[in-house]
């Protein structure tokens, strides 16, 4: 049998296991979307068997190395098949956690396959940079570089769910196995982006080839472009196989466990979906509140404190957080007195809420003088039609709900609790034995979440966000190997990578290094200022923290996306190409004799 015909064999046994796999999807309703799935797989594996088949048909089978080339492909598209015939034939029911490892195994192989064979077909244009990419993508492949990096991540990827404990709330094992992998996946890329981007650039350098390169009709700044658009293609490749891991692992690891109805529900309302923050409405009358008590200090203590305060505007912001800080707090129940033991909370806005979510989530965080580490509070819900509050939990008022202190917590509410004009009123009941004081803390001290997106389309966000960031990093790699060796080159863009994604925290830092202690030193100043100015230019760059957005089911906004493509896509790495391209234009590296 010659080899198109193994390809065509091929061919057909992906597309009847396909559409079985999608007739058994129809069928099943909780395990449909893995049979949707590995019916997906196999029609990618179709599809490779159809580039393979006319890829066969544009070489033309010259030369040796073409022809070890083209046989490891035939071994490799021949695989696919393999697994779909240990599938159809061997496994009637359920797939067994061999054949699932298999299966997944064979999907990464053909998105593999089919992002280096798209790859060529882009670089097969007549452009230099494109010739340049090209041949980075070549050494790539001859150092074996990215077939151990997809190994290392499908391995770290696939291991990660036999690590979580079973006995730890379904919700938190998803959680965790997404944290892990998308961690795992973003260390590896990071390190694969700084070393090959110093590594490249320096290493023709030191051994002399760019000599032979750049007498050639081709400028240094399209040289340098050319290094770039490989390492960036690259990480598409390598983004989109560790992608579909991950997705595929974590759909395939939730078909695989028992599941109850509440475990359902928090799936998929807060971990696997995208949602958004909404705060509380302000109190009516805080704005006349904050007027009145500013004119009483200004005619108890004069104009002189006010200026002392910042100024009038900065002084009203303090009173008004003062305020609001009152608000968010929940005195002792009676009979003991003090603040109010009970407060309501509207939100607003949430008029479309029903078509897309089954419940909203009050996530909130407390603090306060308890005696122990637990608190006890009653969440009730406005009812319009019986105009009265329901409440939430199931235990008696008496007894509330427990909440620990200095704990994200989430509750559950229904969607039934949304009137007509799109508001959620809460009423909040502190039922903590003894003198207790409760408050709401933090940004996230009291916020209701709400579903507006799916959990495929956040996730390709995420990525798109990680390869942004990637693509920096490489720009970076290379304006450094310009003109420092590779070691020093790893050092410096590792360490401005790190400072970069981790701005919030240095710039934090910077802003108390210098107040440690008594008094002001001045040398601690000037570092601070250094280190608050760097990392300000690069905020935007730390605030999008995607992995940790990502896995608390928060969504990424196409408007952040756009904003993060403008400054950390165009900008920051512009900058830092054109830095690059500077440096390394003065460099005499090659010169042509005439």
């Amino acid at each position: 049998m010659t080899y198109n015909e193994l390809l065509i064999l091929g061919l057909l046994i992906h597309l009847a296991i396909g559409v079985w796999c999608y007739r058994v999807a129809a069928r099943k309703e909780r395990d449909g979307v893995l049979w949707f799935i590995l019916g997906a797989m196999f029609s990618v594996f179709a599809l490779a068997a159809v580039y393979l088949v006319a890829d066969q048909k544009s070489r033309g089978g010259r030369g040796k190395t073409q022809t070890a080339h083209r046989w490891l492909w035939r071994g490799l598209a021949m695989l696919p098949a393999l697994v779909g015939l240990i599938i159809d034939f061997s496994l009637r029911g359920f797939p067994t956690k061999a054949a699932t490892g298999l299966a997944l195994f064979a999907g990464v192989l053909a998105v593999y396959l089919l992002g280096l064979a798209l790859i060529n077909l882009i670089l097969s244009a007549p452009w230099a940079p494109l010739s340049v990419a090209r041949t980075l993508i070549d050494e790539a492949m001859a150092y074996r570089v990215l077939v151990g990096v997809v190994g290392v991540i499908f391995l770290g990827v696939v291991a990660c769910p036999l690590l979580l404990n079973p006995e730890q709330p379904l919700s938190y094992r998803v959680q965790m196995n997404l944290s892990f992998s998308l961690l795992w996946v973003s260390l590896w890329l990071v390190i694969l982006t700084i070393v090959l981007s110093c590594w490249t650039l320096s290493s023709e350098v030191d051994k002399s080839h760019v000599f032979i390169t750049l007498t050639k009709p081709i400028g240094r700044g399209a040289f340098l472009m050319g290094k770039w658009l490989g390492i960036v293609m690259l990480n598409a490749l390598l983004l989109a196989v560790s992608g579909s891991v991950i997705f595929a692992s974590t759909k395939l690891y939730l078909a695989q466990q028992q599941r109850t109805i509440y475990d359902e529900i928090v799936i998929n309302e807060q971990v696997l979906t995208a949602r958004v923050p909404i705060e509380p409405v302000p109190p009516d009358g805080l704005d006349r509140a904050v007027e009145q008590r500013y004119e009483a200090r200004l005619r108890e203590k004069g104009e002189d404190f006010i200026a002392g305060r910042g100024g009038p505007e900065k002084f009203k912001e303090e009173i008004r957080q003062q305020l609001l800080g009152g608000w968010m707090s929940l005195g002792p129940p009676p009979p003991i007195g003090g603040a109010s033991f009970r407060q309501e909370y509207v939100f607003d806005g949430l008029s479309a809420v029903g078509n897309a979510s089954r419940t909203l989530q009050v996530q909130y965080k407390i603090r306060g003088t308890i005696q122990s580490d637990v608190a006890r509070l009653n969440w009730y819900v406005f009812d319009a039609d019986s105009n009265r509050y329901i409440l939430i939990s199931e235990k008696p008022r008496a007894v509330g709900i427990e909440a620990p202190l200095d704990t994200n917590l989430t509750l559950l509410v229904p969607i039934e609790g949304i009137d007509k004009n799109g508001r959620l009123e809460l009423r909040v009941e502190n039922v903590t034995p003894g003198n207790s004081t409760v408050k709401f803390v933090g940004d996230d001290g009291l916020l209701l979440y709400y579903k507006v997106g799916s959990f495929g389309g956040n996730f390709v966000r995420a990525l798109m966000v990680t390869w942004i960031k990637l693509a920096f990093a490489a720009a970076v790699g290379l304006a450094f190997s310009a003109f420092l060796g590779f070691p020093v080159a790893v050092l410096c863009t590792a360490l401005v990578y790190i400072v970069a994604d981790n701005s919030g925290y240095v710039i934090s830092a910077a802003y108390w290094y210098p107040r440690e202690g008594a008094g002001r030193h001045p040398v601690k100043q000037f570092i601070s200022w250094i280190g608050y100015g760097f990392t300000w230019l690069f905020r935007l760059f730390g605030d999008m923290q995607q992995n940790k957005r990502l896995v608390d089911g928060q969504y990424i906004s196409w408007r952040e996306m756009g904003t993060l493509v403008f400054f950390v896509g165009v900008f920051y790495t512009g900058f830092a190409a054109l830095l690059g391209w500077l440096v390394f234009n003065r460099r005499e590296l090659a010169r042509v004799q005439v």
